[in-house]
Order: structure tokens, then C-alpha cells, then sequence
């Protein structure tokens, strides 16, 4: 079964383990050292037996935020790789290439390279992380999309950016904290304007005011433009007012009918 969890232990250190995580899961390990209480995981825990892997970019997001500060023992990666970097190029590329070594030195090269320069952006970034000033954040954004001209590294960083502002939006949202919810929103389209979950993130907020009406036609605006994540939809916070209402429980069926027929 995937699992994506974390915990504290040591006296309020935090450990996250990442098993065969899915999108979902994975952001609800990382809201931990994103809290605010404390800044970076101490040990991410990746296992090759999960049956439902995130994309390996997503992989490749933990690991580049983790990577900042650590030495190569503190990142427990599968044991029948033989060196830090084959570790680490194994568990990057797992998702597409099954159990196949990566060993090409010029390939551990130049991941690390990107490696590198995408946790210069992210440093970059993590003071805004906390942050709903969208002027700042527009500037920096602007900046990386002018000076890099790496399509995969830019890319990488901006679906970090995007995971961080869907997991600062949300906890937003529980607090009941209206104004940075708008703000943070903004940021949101700034970064990753085509993402689904910002409708479905706008739903949840209104939904939580009460306006469950506009709430839902948010939600099918997202499913008319291709959103299909039944899991998704299945577990965010929606108030029972909106989650048992008849259209919202017809619409989660048919998207969980489609992806039974899909399979």
C-alpha cells in the first residue's frame, strides 16, 4: 500500500518516511518541516516496494529540498545501489526504468550539477515560503524565468514552488485566514496558472465561508478541464455541507466510474 507519513521523535525532531507515496500523500509528509515549527526533515525514507510511485520529478523535489545542508549519510536510499550518487540516480529515475542502474558517470555528473543549481533557486525562494507579498514573489519568479535557461531545471523548481503554495494555501484556508488565502492564491496562478488544484483549492475556501453553490462550480470547472483525481477530491477538507450534497457526491462517482474504466 502507498503511504506517505511523518512523525516526530527525538524530542520534537521530525523524521518523514516517503513508501510508495502518491501526489496526495506526499504533500501531508512535507506540511511537516514546511510547519513553520522547524525547517527541513532530518531523514527522508524512500522504499522501492510501493505500488503507487509519485512521478519522479516529485521524488526529485524532496530530495533537492533535503539535500540543503545534509551530508550523503543522512539520505537513506535503496541499499543495493553502490554509491551516494547511484543512490540517488536510481531512486530519481525508478519511476520510468523499474530496477535499472543509472551508472553513466557523464549522466551522476550532470544530475548533480542540476541538482545544485535548482537548490540555488530554491534558497533563493525559501525566505518567500512563508511569505503572501505577491510583489516579491513576482520579481523572483520573473527572475528565474529570465536567467534560467535550463528547461528542466525551471521546471523542477517551479513544481516545487507550485507543491509549496498548494500546502501554505491549504493551511491558510484551515485557519480561517481569508486575506492571505486571496493573496496566497494570486501567488498560486503566478506560478502554476493551468493547475487544477487552485480551483479546487478556491472551492474549499469557499466552501468553508459557506458559499457552497459557488464552491462547486469551481469544482466543475476543474473536471471540464480534465481534473480526474478521484483520490484527490475524495479526501481534501470539503465542510459536510458541500461533500454531501448531491451534485458533489454524483460528481466524485463519475469520476471514480471513468477511472475504473480507464483501468
Amino acid at each position: 500500500m502507498g503511504i506517505g507519513r511523518a512523525h516526530m521523535h527525538r524530542g520534537r525532531v521530525p523524521e518523514v518516511n516517503i513508501i510508495g507515496v502518491n501526489d496526495m500523500n506526499f504533500r501531508q509528509a512535507v506540511m511537516y518541516p514546511l510547519s513553520g515549527n522547524y525547517s527541513k526533515p532530518d531523514m527522508v525514507l524512500l522504499h522501492g516496494k510501493g505500488h503507487e510511485w509519485a512521478p519522479k520529478e516529485l521524488v526529485s523535489y524532496t530530495f533537492t529540498y533535503c539535500l540543503s545542508g545534509f551530508n550523503s549519510e543522512d539520505i537513506q536510499l535503496p541499499a543495493q545501489a553502490d554509491t551516494y550518487v547511484n543512490k540517488l540516480n536510481i531512486a530519481l529515475n525508478r519511476f520510468d526504468r523499474g530496477n535499472e542502474r543509472v551508472a553513466q558517470e557523464r549522466l551522476n555528473e550532470l544530475l548533480m550539477d542540476e541538482l545544485q543549481k535548482e537548490q540555488q533557486w530554491l534558497s533563493k525562494f525559501q525566505s518567500m515560503f512563508q511569505s503572501t507579498h505577491f510583489g516579491a514573489w513576482s520579481d523572483l519568479f520573473e527572475q528565474l524565468n529570465k536567467e534560467e535557461k535550463n528547461e528542466h531545471i525551471k521546471s523542477r523548481v517551479t513544481g516545487f514552488l507550485s507543491m509549496i503554495n498548494y500546502v501554505m494555501t491549504e493551511k491558510y484556508i484551515e485557519q480561517g485566514l481569508t486575506e492571505k488565502v486571496n493573496e496566497q492564491l494570486k501567488i498560486y496562478k503566478l506560478i502554476d496558472p493551468e493547475n487544477n488544484d487552485i480551483l479546487l483549492l478556491t472551492a474549499l475556501n469557499l466552501s468553508k465561508q459557506g458559499n457552497n453553490d459557488e464552491a462547486m462550480s469551481y469544482i466543475s470547472k476543474a473536471i471540464e478541464q480534465g481534473f480526474a483525481n478521484y483520490q484527490k477530491l475524495y479526501y481534501m477538507k470539503y465542510p459536510e455541507e458541500l461533500s454531501k450534497r448531491e451534485d458533489f457526491v454524483l460528481t466524485l462517482n463519475q469520476i471514480y466510474q471513468e477511472r475504473e474504466i480507464a483501468n
